[in-house]
């Protein structure tokens, strides 16, 4: 056993031993890198690889913009997923020192942008004569999923899981769409395989992703679900799957959960009101005594967790 998993595992026993979180853990880290850096939230050497990576980008875009008409196809191929490719390459390449890691997402990150591009400018150059959206997407999504899905098993970097997540769910409707499942189900099992993929990554150093994805995975979710419902005799149940993603935002412990489908509770409150209600005042009096007995509930549940658990 080398030092450094001694050290691991002696910081394991201390948070075991104190009761210790991960917040409180990654707090007391970020506090210690605070220090080292002498308080520095951004060195110059950050804003100049951001400003340079930002001329880049637009250096080809305008230039690409100017003569795109005039070029051949080589040329443009050569300009969008080339230019994509030599970031790619180049960002593997500094991606081996540490000192380099701002540099180095800021390419994987253009290089995940100009690809895409420059693999629908080759299917466009070389099939001119075929239109079929589905299969060009299939192709484009399925080779930046396996090539980021590739780089972040060897690389661990947050923004390649964030490109990983990205590419499948893209890849994933498209491919279900082009079978023709129904896309309100296809959303309703995306949103669900989400929820557990993220869910997963609560322990883990990949946590800053989490409450964007579980954003996007409630809104598929409950799109799914509102798409299915809606204008059938259980269209009411819509209100009890929002109160069960408000149940289960508490669960993991998530406000991004919690935001969407309380909008979702209240937007459809809101459209169920207009059409079923619009002129009667008992409708509004008995939301208000509902929602006073729900805090009510809310605040002995809270007493008893206090006092009993």
């Amino acid at each position: 056993m080398n030092q450094r998993q001694k050290a691991l595992q002696q910081i394991k026993k201390i948070a075991e031993e104190n009761h210790l979180s991960w917040d409180d853990v990654s707090k007391a880290l970020q506090v210690t890198s605070a220090k080292k850096d002498g308080g520095v939230g951004i060195e110059a050497s950050e804003v100049l690889a951001y400003i340079g990576g930002i001329l880049i980008f637009a250096g080809v875009g305008v230039y690409t913009t100017m003569f795109w008409q005039d070029l051949s196809s080589f040329l443009k191929i050569a300009l969008t997923f080339g230019s994509g490719f030599s970031c790619y390459c180049v960002a593997l390449g500094l991606s081996q020192n540490a000192k380099y890691n701002k540099v180095t997402q800021i390419l994987f990150l253009m290089a995940a942008i100009l690809e895409p591009m420059g693999l629908y400018v080759f299917l466009n150059e070389i099939f001119v004569t075929s239109h079929d959206a589905h299969l060009a997407t299939l192709f484009v999504f399925g080779i930046m999923f396996a090539q980021q899905f590739a780089t972040f098993w060897e690389k661990h970097l947050n923004l390649l899981l964030f490109m990983v997540l990205f590419f499948g769910v893209i890849f994933t409707f498209t491919l279900f769409d082009y079978m023709e499942f129904k896309s309100s189900y296809t959303l309703m099992g995306l949103g669900t395989s989400l929820f557990l993929i993220i869910y997963s990554l609560k322990e883990t150093p990949y946590r800053p992703l989490i409450g964007f994805w579980y954003f996007i995975a409630t809104i598929m979710f409950l799109s799914g679900a509102y798409d299915r419902l809606y204008n059938t005799q259980f269209e009411v149940v819509f209100a009890g799957v929002c109160a069960l993603l408000i149940y289960l935002s508490t669960l993991a412990r998530s406000k991004s959960i919690l935001f969407v489908s309380s909008i979702g509770l209240l937007g459809y409150i809101g459209h169920y009101t207009m059409i079923h209600f619009v002129d009667s005042i008992g409708w509004p009096i008995s939301l208000v005594l509902v929602g006073a007995c729900f805090i009510f509930l809310s605040g002995m549940a809270i007493r008893i967790k206090k006092q009993y658990m």
